[in-house]
């Protein structure tokens, strides 16, 4: 038996030469990070638009799509099953399904963008994984679906952390 890593797009051309695939363990949890949200006086300071940007990513469509369907949908923003402090029934609740209609409503009842005099939110991507970037690009794309303004900047890791 030879055992090989691949990348995600490897893994569909070696399949495809047929050769069986094994994911051992997690290799990954991608995170969408916005530092500093819980001490501003933006957006993110609002439950209810952290909620509606949670239901406007459509996890699965990204798992299938983007990760070649070699992914398994994971939670919440922040957490993973890898995380510290991580409960199992998140990735059960229907909190974390996609409803565009949902989080375009929570939108609204928090006032987005008028209640915020940046509605603009950030999200700080690290390249550690060349494809984190593109990534982030999508789930910017849903954010920006739903109305919600975005911007996607890369840095540095060290300087992410």
């Amino acid at each position: 038996m030879d055992i090989v890593a691949v990348n995600m797009d490897e893994a569909l051309q070696v399949q495809d030469e047929g050769y069986e695939l094994r994911i051992l363990g997690r290799p990954t949890t991608p995170i969408v990070c916005m530092l500093g949200s819980w001490a501003t006086e933006g957006p993110l300071s609002d439950i209810r638009v952290r909620q509606a940007l949670t239901l406007a990513i459509n996890r699965q469509e990204i798992a299938n799509t983007f990760f070649n369907g070699l992914a398994t949908p994971g939670g919440i923003l922040w957490t993973a099953p890898s995380s510290w402090g991580y409960d199992p029934a998140w990735t059960t609740s229907s909190y974390f399904d996609y409803d565009r209609d949902a989080a375009k409503a929570l939108l609204a009842e928090a006032g987005y963008p008028d209640a915020f005099a940046n509605p603009e939110i950030t999200i700080y991507s690290h390249a550690t994984n060349s494809w984190l970037p593109d990534l982030h690009l999508i789930v910017s794309g849903y954010w920006e679906a739903i109305g919600v303004e975005t911007k996607v900047v890369t840095i540095d890791g060290g300087e992410l952390r």
